[in-house]
């Protein structure tokens, strides 16, 4: 009698206590399901031994490490340098400005110009955001920015139709909820503008908000995803068997293995990820295929 045979005999005789235990398990499991945790991070990806994420968390914690959003401000066609584009654009950086965990924004209109009288050095703002912009200062403006090599194709497209608006902001550790505060404050801001100025073109653009993306398709994978297909599994059960006691058994098991994935990695404190969010899928696939062998096995022993 092999080892196998053997501790087949051994859980077939004690069915009733092998079932209980399992039930037991899979209860434990199950419940940490409420604990599972999202991350938005990128760095998520990566193990807390891999040593390129620990040689960047020694950086981090000697220099200040932001997060960098990149907007595109691009006012309509030949009004870029007027007046009244210039005041808008202004008004923006101060909205700008009021972000959560905001460190710097960058624009073309608080920039700083510099120039040689004599021997000495003058340096100067680009155009006066506290006075009143008039026609001959947004002039002067749009003379030194376009001669700029500093603003040109980063904070000025090359045809100075577009401005870039850069926003630093510098998120506390271990607090995922800053990525979303962060994030709504840049939708309510850009809705805003655009409200205020329906002709003007609004984009942006960044890793926090990138980050924020594939948070929210792992979310949407194990809400919509993993049941399509527990759903589509269960049809070729049926389809494929046409045995009602195997298909309850084996539906049986696809659903205890998934959620006890799911609470397995609720209780161990894992992060998903949308690269890990789809893992049930996977266990899925394995205890399906396993059913199959089972039910397809017993059929021909009878």
């Amino acid at each position: 009698m092999t080892f196998s045979d053997r501790l087949a005999t051994f859980l077939f005789e004690r069915n009733r206590l092998l079932m209980i235990c399992l039930v037991a398990v899979m209860v434990f499991l199950a419940s940490g399901i409420p604990r599972i945790q999202f991350s938005g991070d990128n760095r998520a990806f990566f193990g807390t031994g891999n040593q390129e994420f620990v040689d960047l968390k020694e950086i981090e914690q000697t220099y200040t490490t932001p997060t960098l959003l990149l907007l595109m401000l691009k006012p309509p066609e030949g009004t870029a340098f007027e007046a009244e584009t210039l005041s808008a654009l202004v008004a923006m950086a101060e909205d700008a400005w009021r972000m959560p965990y905001v460190l710097r924004v960058d624009l073309a209109t608080n920039q700083m110009h510099s120039y040689a009288e004599g021997d000495e050095v003058l340096v100067e703002p680009m155009l006066d955001e506290f006075a009143e912009i008039t026609p001959e200062a947004a002039a002067r403006f749009r003379d030194l920015a376009l001669a700029s090599d500093d603003l040109r194709n980063r904070l000025l497209s090359e045809d100075g139709s577009a401005f870039g608006m850069s926003i630093r902001v510098v998120l506390p550790e271990g607090e995922p909820e800053a990525r979303e505060a962060v994030e709504d404050y840049l939708a309510n801001m850009r809705a805003g503008w655009q409200a205020s100025y329906p002709d003007w073109e609004i984009r942006a653009t960044g890793g926090l908000l990138g980050n924020n993306l594939l948070q929210r398709v792992a979310r949407e994978d194990i809400r919509e995803l993993v049941p399509y297909a527990f759903v589509a599994v269960v049809t070729v059960f049926i389809l494929a068997t046409g045995s009602l006691v195997s298909v309850f058994a084996s539906v049986l098991a696809i659903l205890c293995t998934t959620l006890g994935t799911f609470g397995f990695a609720g209780w161990s404190g894992m992060e998903l990820t949308a690269g890990t969010a789809i893992a049930p899928l996977a266990v899925m696939v394995l205890v399906s295929t396993s059913c199959v062998h089972i039910t397809l096995a017993a059929i021909r022993l009878h």
